[in-house]
């Protein structure tokens, strides 16, 4: 079978030489396994260190009601926008890795 041609040919390719590389052995513990399974996509609590830290402070003074809906609002709005700005910056200083810098 010819091994060069595109994505067609690779797939036929492909489908002769693996096509019994997977038991039912294996699709039956991906079944069990994949029930667990869990992907975060990024968010506040990715970026880490002192902005999230201050971010879930404003979080729990609004949660004890030690400030009203509009302040926290208006607070946690602008925490998020420097926690924001402060890991793209990260990431262009670190060549798109996330990485935090010590501020």
């Amino acid at each position: 079978m010819e091994r060069s041609g595109g994505l067609k040919n690779w797939l036929e390719v492909y489908k002769h030489d693996y096509r019994y590389s997977i038991s039912a052995e294996i699709i039956q513990a991906y079944h069990q396994t994949i029930k667990h399974v869990f992907v975060s996509s990024p968010g506040v609590q990715s970026m880490g260190g002192k902005g999230y830290e201050e971010f879930e402070s404003v979080i729990q003074r609004y949660l004890a009601n030690q400030i009203r809906t509009e302040p926290f609002i208006q607070e946690a709005g602008s925490k998020l926008r420097l926690m924001i700005l402060e890991n793209q910056q990260g990431r262009l200083l670190h060549g798109g890795s996330v990485k935090q810098i010590p501020c």
